[in-house]
């Protein structure tokens, strides 16, 4: 195995250690480093929007995941992932209209 291999492979476990434990920025952080190195990697595009999607960004989590579909279009966990952060969009506009009737 390559340096570069096994980087990004110890990048990537640090990176799914800090997803179990709830550190999500760090979790992206090292999903950002593991993609510098191998930008076409699948699975840690898929731990940064789920981490992503825990902190709260969900339209970029979301542009993760149609990024996925597109490199895998079989691909469960984009799709879910697509559909989940839609559903939460569209009841985040929902919330913002209610709002300004009260306004």
């Amino acid at each position: 195995m390559t340096d570069q291999a096994l980087d990004k492979e110890k990048l990537y476990s640090r990176a799914l250690c800090y997803y179990k434990t709830g550190c999500y920025s760090l979790c992206v952080k090292d999903c950002d480093e593991t993609l510098a190195l191998d930008p076409t990697m699948v699975k840690p595009l898929l731990m940064k929007a789920d981490a992503l999607q825990m902190l709260g960004k969900v339209m970029e989590a979301h542009a993760i995941y149609m990024n996925v579909t597109e490199l895998e279009p079989d691909c469960e966990q984009a799709r879910d992932g697509v559909k989940v952060c839609a559903e939460m969009l569209e009841k985040d506009e929902m919330m913002i209209a209610v709002q300004e009737l009260f306004i």
